[in-house]
């Protein structure tokens, strides 16, 4: 008879040692409404999310004693889960991100280098 290797054996690959969270990592605090990318951490069992959700955007719908309740579109549909805070990283879309870049001291020092 096959020996089993654990409930996670076939996908040990999708959970790659990622060293130790910090103690900030671990008491983070989301407010509802808050976009989290969730992130399983393979260093904790308690309150890790089904693998297909990993690495998914998801919105906080609000709290289940010390876990966050989520809701995640998938498949067209929206589904609830309940993920402990250290499987959970705050999430700002790249358009909010990254700041508008002025161009116009680059300009002011191409004219200055024409004019000398």
């Amino acid at each position: 008879m096959k020996k089993t290797h654990g409930s996670y054996s076939k996908r040990s690959r999708h959970l790659t040692k990622k060293g130790r969270r910090t103690a900030m990592q671990t008491l983070r605090s989301f407010a509802t409404g808050d976009h989290v990318r969730i992130d399983a951490f393979s260093g904790a069992k308690e309150g890790r999310p089904f693998l297909r959700f990993n690495r998914l955007i998801a919105e906080v719908v609000g709290r289940q004693g010390r876990a966050y309740k989520l809701k995640v579109r998938t498949g067209g549909k929206y589904k609830q889960l309940v993920v402990s805070s250290v499987h959970l990283e705050p999430f700002q879309s790249k358009v909010e991100a990254k700041p508008v870049k002025k161009t116009a001291p680059a300009k002011k020092a191409v004219a200055a280098k024409a004019t000398a």
